[in-house]
């Protein structure tokens, strides 16, 4: 159903008893469900904390303890009991990333012909739709569902580059469907809790040769899927009218991908275990006044957990090979202070700084994952078009530390020696869509 369609029916039927309300809603909620989902095949990163176009405007600052609306449902499930009004926003977060390497790739054995130095660009433009809910069930209970992409990551240096033996593209991307609720147990406690439904879609394609020769090129392509279930849980502690204390924490996902892997005349089997990590984050806000507030986030990433990443059984000239991805992680931290101004009535400008932590130690650093400790800055607006209608816009840019690789890793009978320099840099924009739906 397209989407015009489906704000007519809601509007139609809205006219209605409420048992026909209820079904619209079921109905619109449904349409938004599957678009969304059919939208974030275009997505592509590791840990991605913009979830919505709001949080774009100040890098998710105060996530868990804001819970002003929909946004809720991801950053802490608690914050649905502060919810009075059946609340949608629908997001597009779109990331331009530009990762430049400058440097080369020494294969052993050597391969004729094959140029091996110089400089490649890797980056992406990606869009990423997410979707949250909130509505008040009771006076102490809500309920929330969120359709959204936590871990994505997109990388293409290009059929042809000096980088092919190693990579030639990366790209994976989840989609996340839950729903939550939450119940206030005092008048300044609230707890929540929700299951996650998981989908991974993860491809890999690097070029190989027979013969050690770049005429006898062929190329590795892998395309793995897998769904895995976990939960989140949050509380809120409502210190006072203007101040929140929030704490969530999402499980880990176990995913066991399988999928084709393709070389020229071949096929097998590939398999990737991706351990994606549990996630844990302190958030406070205080309002100072009607027209300012402060508000900042601690996250903890257990990266530890996952150890390495490794595409088994990947087709190539000799057989199947062993691909190892990434390896020896370390735990993160992000940290984020952010402020929001209200000029008016009409107008919200938001703004946040941040540093993010990078996963990836430097001895382990490769051309598939070349992320590093990054520094952020936010600047977003909201404009309120009616009593049931707002839209908010976004921007963030990360200033990755420029890093260095020297890195060995293994491609069946081949090693390829990776020496240079990595110089990183990402934009991201948001665009998001809020309705009071009652």
């Amino acid at each position: 159903m397209a989407p015009i369609q489906t704000l007519a029916l809601y509007f139609s039927q809205n006219a209605g008893h409420n048992v026909e309300m209820k079904r619209s809603r079921i109905q619109f909620l449904t349409s938004i469900v599957l678009l969304t989902a059919t939208s974030a095949l275009f997505a592509g990163s590791f840990q991605a904390w913009q979830q919505s176009g709001e949080s774009v405007g100040n890098y998710a600052a105060g996530g868990a303890a804001v819970a002003n609306d929909a946004t809720t449902a991801f950053y802490n499930p608690a914050g649905l009991t502060r919810i009075k009004h059946q609340d949608a926003a629908i997001s597009t977060v779109g990331k331009i990333s530009s990762v430049e390497f400058h440097g080369r790739i020494n294969p052993t054995p050597a391969i004729t012909g094959y140029v091996n130095s110089g400089n490649i660009q890797g980056g992406t433009t990606r869009a990423i739709p997410t979707l949250l809910y909130a509505a008040p069930v009771s006076d102490k209970w809500g309920f929330g569902f969120i359709v959204t992409s936590p871990y994505e990551t997109s990388i293409d240096y290009g059929r042809n580059s000096f980088a092919r033996y190693a990579i030639t593209k990366n790209k994976i991307y989840t989609i996340d469907l839950g729903p939550s609720i939450a119940y206030r147990v005092f008048n300044w406690l609230s707890i929540g809790a929700g299951f996650d439904a998981q989908y991974l879609r993860m491809t890999y394609n690097q070029a190989d040769t027979t013969g050690a020769n770049v005429t006898n090129d062929g190329l590795n392509s892998n395309v793995l899927t897998d769904w895995v279930f976990g939960w989140n849980f949050g509380a809120l502690w409502e210190i006072s009218q203007d101040t929140r204390f929030g704490i969530s924490y999402r499980s880990r996902m176990d995913h066991r991908a399988t999928g084709s892997s393709k070389y020229t005349g071949m096929r097998s089997r590939a398999k990737l275990h991706m351990e994606l990590p549990p996630t844990t984050t302190f958030s406070l806000f205080h309002s100072f006044t009607d027209w300012f507030a402060l508000m900042g986030t601690a996250n903890f990433t257990h990266w530890r957990i996952m150890k390495n990443i490794v595409l088994t059984s990947a087709a190539g000239p000799g057989g199947t090979n062993n691909i190892t991805m990434v390896q020896d992680l370390q735990n993160t931290w992000r940290f984020v202070l952010g402020a929001t101004f209200k000029p008016g009535t009409l107008f919200t400008i938001r703004t946040g700084v941040g540093f993010d932590q990078s996963p990836i130690k430097n001895n382990s650093r490769n051309l598939i994952f070349t992320d590093s400790d990054k520094y952020l800055a936010s600047l977003g607006f909201g404009y309120k078009i009616s009593d049931k209608m707002s839209v908010d816009v976004g921007y963030t840019h990360a200033f990755f530390v420029h890093r260095r690789i020297n890195q060995t890793q293994t491609y069946g009978a081949e090693n390829l020696t990776t020496t240079g320099s990595i110089y990183s840099s990402e934009d991201t924009i948001g665009a998001q869509f809020n309705w009071l739906m009652t």
